[in-house]
């Protein structure tokens, strides 16, 4: 029971903390994958 709802949200998570943690690296390099982020410095 605990696996079918922890299972669609893990696959939710994965894409997501994907995406930020490429945000994060183009951010650190110079680049913004979004005019505007925060992330920038």
């Amino acid at each position: 029971m605990l696996v079918m709802l922890v299972g669609p949200f893990l696959m939710a998570l994965i894409p997501g903390i994907i995406i930020l943690m490429l945000t994060w690296g183009f951010s650190k390099k110079g680049f913004s994958l979004f005019e505007g982020c925060c992330l920038e410095s």
